[in-house]
């Protein structure tokens, strides 16, 4: 694999080379709650202001509490991070990982922090043509030998939602030969049937399953940098000693806490993207040479091939119209006819759905 460090959502440095206001930009590219966060974070953030003349609290205490309430776990089965990030490249860096089996196209700095640390990874490819469904049995017969085998679910950037029943048979298989089932439930949240299918009720119960889980993505506060994994103590134990201290600034862990109650706020936002989901879908389905798959989460994943454009090239025509989509060429197992567009309101859905016609147009498509 190629370590390149490419994700979506730099505002600031498309809005610096467009020469436009940040404020100006319709952002596709990050798959974030497009209500924003809830009313009360903007709140949290006030009423601590004053509180910056302090350190954090090193141990997120009161966040901690929270996210255990609502999540149903113990203090001592979870580590938060800055951002879920920053807690895969320390899994790895902790647990020394040689080797690592991932199922591909996926969310990219698993492989990179395996290889950047020195480790080799083994991809499973996930087929177009099978929508790219999860091989369960290709992922069993590579985990020997492994140290870890990671699992987005819902899949980042192919939206797909794997049951639970598939998510246990890889951890059986992984915990009999002796390899972590680490289990990214980044976007989990965006998901109605939520319990249904999250492992997280099975953390603690299982020395080999580890889930990380973000709080700024459903929570629309990525700015703040905040995520957590969930694990065997005697491994949150081992994090928590090679950590950064203080990783976890203030207006993140009183912003969390905020977040975590505004119920409310997680059924509108579940409802919104449900609706506007399948609109987009449909929508883009209109478009010539547009083939969207289905997903499960907070974006769409595009399949662009029969426009004649290259990703790349559609990308930067969108960038010249003030839009950021996300070109899928940097992730493994994609070539240069993807791209991904996060799920956003109905207004900015309608306009994104022009300026594709708009560009379309230009190229004769």
């Amino acid at each position: 694999m190629t370590v390149q460090h490419i994700h979506g959502g730099d505002i600031f440095g498309e809005a610096a080379n467009l020469g436009l206001d940040c404020a100006r930009i319709l952002d596709y590219s990050a798959n974030i709650n497009p209500l924003g966060p809830p009313p009360a974070v903007f709140d949290a953030i006030q009423k601590y202001m004053e509180m910056i003349v302090n350190y954090p609290d090193p141990h997120c205490r009161d966040l901690s509490k929270s996210l255990c309430n609502y999540l149903h776990v113990k203090g001592k089965n979870v580590i938060f991070g800055n951002g879920v990030s920053e807690l895969i490249y320390l899994l790895v860096r902790v647990l020394n990982c040689k080797r690592a089996v991932i199922p591909v196209p996926t969310f990219t700095e698993y492989g990179l922090a395996v290889v950047t640390a020195g480790g080799t990874i083994k991809e499973v490819p996930l087929a177009a043509e099978k929508n790219f469904s999860l091989e369960v049995d290709e992922i069993v017969s590579a985990i020997s030998p492994a140290d870890l085998v990671f699992i987005c679910n819902p899949n980042n950037p192919t939206g797909n939602l794997y049951s639970r029943d598939e998510i246990l048979y890889l951890l059986k298989e992984c915990e009999s030969k002796g390899a972590y089932l680490v289990v990214d439930e980044a976007f989990i949240d965006f998901v109605p049937d939520v319990k249904g299918y999250s492992v997280i009720p099975h953390v603690g119960t299982s020395s080999g399953l580890i889930v990380f889980y973000s709080l700024t993505k459903f929570f629309g506060m990525p700015g703040l940098r905040l995520g957590a994994m969930l694990g065997p103590s005697a491994l949150i134990d081992e994090m928590t000693a090679a950590k950064d201290p203080w990783n976890v600034n203030l207006f993140a862990q009183v912003g969390g806490v905020a977040a975590l109650k505004d119920v409310n706020h997680m059924q509108k936002t579940r409802e919104l993207v449900t609706v506007e989901r399948e609109y987009l879908y449909n929508n883009l389905a209109g478009l010539p040479g547009f083939k969207p798959y289905p997903g499960e989460a907070n974006f769409l994943l595009v399949d662009i091939e029969n426009t004649g454009l290259t990703c790349a090239k559609l990308t930067q025509l969108m960038k010249q119209r003030g839009v950021l989509v996300r070109d899928c060429s940097s992730f493994d197992g994609l070539g240069n006819e993807h791209i991904r567009l996060a799920v956003k309101t109905r207004e900015e859905n309608r306009r994104l759905t022009a300026e594709f016609a708009t560009v379309l147009e230009g190229a004769k498509i």
